[in-house]
C-alpha cells in the first residue's frame, strides 16, 4: 500500500500536506507519523497535528447566490493535513531531534511503514522496557530507555480516560522488574494504586503503604 501526498505550504512550525480522498483514512489521525522526502535527500519525520478539509467552490464564491444548482453534486474538496517535524531520519533508522533539511512545496510525503516505526520505537536490548504499542499502529511496540527514564523528568499527559494511571502502573512494574532495588515514592492522593501490590507478583512484599 502506497500512501503519498505533497507538501503544499511551509509556514513556521507547521507544514501543510495535501492528500487524495482515499488516503485520509490512513493519514487523517492526530499522532500519525509521516516521512517527508526533501530535495537534499534527507528524510524528515513528521507527526500529524490536525486535518483541514476545504471546499474550493465555497472559497471562490463571493456569495451563496453564486453557488450552482445541485451544489452538493458539484462539490470540490481539497484535503490538507497540518504536520509538525519531529526530526531527521538517520541511516540506521533513528530520529535525530534536529532539522538537517527544510521541506519545500512539492516534496513527497509518505506514511511511515511498520518496519520503520519499529526501528524507532521498539528496542529489545538490555536497558529498555516495553510499555505498550503505538495507538495508531498496534504492530509497533514502544520501548523506553530505563536509564534515561530514571534520571530525567517525565510527564504523562493525556485526556481523561486515555490511560495515564495505567501507564504509570505499567512503568512502575516494569522498572522494578529490571531494577529490583529501586526506591519509588508514589504520592497517591486518589488511592488509585492501593491494590496494585496485591494483584502483581513483582510488587508483592515490596510495597509499604503509609
Amino acid at each position: 500500500m502506497v500512501v503519498r501526498g505533497r507538501v503544499v505550504q511551509v509556514r513556521g512550525d507547521y507544514i501543510r500536506v495535501s492528500f487524495e480522498d482515499e488516503d485520509l483514512k490512513y493519514v487523517g489521525q492526530r499522532g500519525q507519523f509521516l516521512k517527508i522526502r526533501t530535495d537534499s535527500k534527507k528524510d524528515l519525520v513528521a507527526i500529524v497535528a490536525s486535518l483541514e478539509l476545504s471546499d474550493e467552490l465555497y472559497r471562490q464564491a463571493r456569495s451563496i447566490s453564486m453557488f450552482p444548482e445541485y451544489y452538493d453534486e458539484l462539490i470540490l474538496r481539497r484535503n490538507d493535513i497540518l504536520v509538525t517535524v519531529v526530526g531527521t531520519l538517520t541511516d540506521d533508522g533513528k530520529i535525530e531531534r534536529k532539522y538537517d533539511a527544510i521541506p519545500s512545496p512539492g516534496n513527497i510525503v509518505e506514511l511511515m511503514s511498520t518496519s520503520e516505526l519499529n526501528k524507532i520505537f521498539s528496542k529489545s536490548e538490555q536497558g529498555y522496557i516495553k510499555i505498550g504499542t503505538l495507538a495508531n499502529n498496534p504492530r509497533v511496540n514502544v520501548s523506553l530507555n530505563l536509564n534515561q527514564l530514571a534520571t530525567k523528568h517525565v510527564a504523562i499527559i493525556a485526556m481523561t480516560g486515555a490511560g495515564k494511571s495505567n501507564t504509570l502502573a505499567t512503568l512502575i512494574v516494569r522498572m522494578l522488574k529490571h531494577l529490583p532495588a529501586a526506591r519509588i515514592l508514589l504520592i497517591d492522593t486518589h488511592s488509585e494504586y492501593i491494590g496494585l501490590s496485591g494483584i502483581n507478583k513483582i510488587l508483592k512484599d515490596k510495597v509499604t503503604i503509609y
